[in-house]
């Protein structure tokens, strides 16, 4: 029977002392790639993203351009925490990640880079939503690439980026 390791973290008290270190982690928040130092624990917010469809445009929209690079040093480090997705038999997830790609128009996530890095550099068997929602908001409107829905070609397109470099597990 499944066991979650909280259970026993609590009982050792492995629990108090991951949330105390945590607690010392989020007084300078260095989580994200962004590094942007707050303190969360008084609710300070800053920049927080871990995101692979900023990838792709990152540099030139982001003003961030190590972006792409940190993002994929977090991603390896959560892959190497939790591993793959794991779905009991009901069909909910245990443990893992599930990795949200959202397709942007005229390919501005670099949907085929990222399933390449993800494919070859975390594992083929990350379990990827590739989700079609982009919508534009804000000054995104006025722009010429990013200043429309995504088209049907463009999402299957996506999809198809996805299975040729190796993504086994993906949600559509």
């Amino acid at each position: 029977m499944f066991r979650p390791s909280y259970i026993e973290a609590y009982r050792t008290g492995r629990l108090s002392e991951s949330a105390a270190k945590a607690a010392d982690i989020l007084r300078d928040c260095r989580l994200c790639p962004r590094e942007c130092s707050v303190n969360r624990i008084r609710n300070e917010r800053g920049v927080c993203r871990t995101d692979r469809r900023a990838m792709g445009i990152a540099a030139e929209y982001l003003k961030a351009p190590d972006y792409p690079q940190r993002a994929m040093e977090a991603l390896k480090e959560m892959h190497r925490q939790v591993g793959d997705l794991v779905i009991n038999a009901r069909g909910i997830a245990e443990r893992g990640i599930l990795l949200r790609h959202l397709v942007m128009p005229g390919g501005a996530a670099g949907t085929r880079n990222t399933m390449r890095f993800v494919a070859k550099e975390i594992s083929p068997d990350t379990y990827v939503n590739i989700m079609d929602q982009y919508h534009t908001c804000g000054d995104a409107r006025k722009h010429p690439l990013l200043g429309r829905r995504i088209t049907r070609e463009e999402y299957a397109e996506a999809v198809i980026d996805a299975i040729e470099e190796g993504i086994s597990r993906f949600d559509r």
